[in-house]
């Protein structure tokens, strides 16, 4: 697929780009500060124009008990697969505002480069996946699948999972792609894939309620720490060995 006139219609409507990059990054959309409510609001409301503004339909702000997320979609393909765009319009508190050398909610260029609060997590990254939609969907008048795409409004909440659980027959989709992540070129485009996420345990083990000599119950009761400390080691290592061993090699102690 000949994708030449795409990247031209970006490349020559650069500047116009930009600045709209430049308005989202001046709404200060802070989730987790009640001040910043009204900038959470200004945020959702200009993440549902402009995909209104795309062609998306269906576009709406999906509620979980927290900030809702922004959701539109493109069903013109079909018969094609259906692709999940990721990202969040919510940033990190700018504190200390005097390690800022320029205002974070003023969009300011140094050096070539942007600087503002969210302008690499993540609003720069999702204006890059909804501009290159939008270029599609104006020189072709279609996408080459079907487009998804969900913007939360509350990253790493548990009301991810109640959206998740409300509205999972609408997101349902054959992949994603996350806008949420690092380049490893500043001007190479990258897709990372394989990226892991966090699972927390919490085991609780019943052992004597008082200390215990030894060497006369060191064999018929069991050590708490040894109970633990077994079964948890065989599954590190299972779950290690799951992975590809070429990404992984268990290491032998030398002698």
């Amino acid at each position: 697929m000949n994708v030449d006139t795409i990247v031209n219609t970006l490349l020559g409507r650069q500047d116009e780009i930009i600045d709209n990059l430049c308005d989202l990054l001046r709404i200060p959309s802070v989730s987790t500060d009640p001040a910043f409510l009204e900038g959470m609001h200004d945020a959702q409301m200009f993440l549902v124009n402009w995909l209104g503004r795309m062609g998306l339909s269906d576009v709406q702000l999906l509620d979980g008990g927290g900030r809702p997320a922004v959701y539109g979609a493109w069903n013109g393909a079909p018969g094609k697969p259906t692709l999940l765009i990721y990202g969040h319009y919510d940033v990190q508190p700018p504190d200390p505002l005097e390690a800022w050398v320029t205002p974070p909610f003023e969009p300011t260029v140094r050096d070539g480069r942007l600087y503002a609060r969210g302008a690499s997590d993540v609003k720069g990254s999702t204006a890059i996946a909804l501009e290159t939609i939008a270029a599609f969907l104006k020189v072709r008048g279609s996408c080459p699948v079907n487009v998804k795409v969900f913007l939360e409004g509350e990253e790493d909440s548990p009301s991810f999972r109640a959206i998740v659980e409300q509205y999972g027959d609408l997101l349902q989709a054959d992949g994603t792609i996350s806008a949420d992540g690092a380049r490893a070129h500043p001007k190479i485009p990258t897709i990372n894939v394989g990226s892991r996420g966090i699972v927390e345990f919490e085991i609780s083990l019943r052992t004597a309620n008082k200390d215990v000599h030894c060497c006369r119950y060191g064999g018929a009761v069991r050590n708490a720490h040894m109970k633990w400390q077994g079964p948890s080691l065989r599954y590190m290592t299972r779950m290690a060995r799951s992975r590809s061993r070429d990404c992984w090699q268990p290491s032998r102690p030398s002698l």
